[in-house]
């Protein structure tokens, strides 16, 4: 799959102890945007530590679409996927 090959390449590019990518696209498999978690020291008028990559696909769209997939994944420094779970404000 594309999207899940997508996110594991953006994960694997990531700086971040926890490194993460993720890809927003279709149901039939268009993608859209992708992203990855970096450093951020302000997210509007709050200091984060971190921009997770699954906000980072969402930030520059203007209004939401249906029928879209997040795909996101998670990637050790030794390169091998683990196990992932989105934070509250991801959900």
């Amino acid at each position: 799959d594309s999207a899940f090959n997508l996110a594991i390449h953006h994960a694997e590019r990531s700086r971040m102890d926890h490194r993460h990518g993720a890809v927003l696209c279709t149901k039939a498999g268009h993608i859209l945007k992708s992203g990855v978690n970096h450093q951020r020291t302000r997210c509007g008028n709050t200091s984060v530590p971190c921009f997770h990559a699954e906000l980072a696909t969402f930030v520059s769209d203007a209004s939401p679409a249906k029928n879209l997939v997040l795909v996101v994944c998670r990637v050790t420094a030794n390169g091998r996927l683990t196990y992932s779970k989105p934070c509250a404000d991801c959900l």
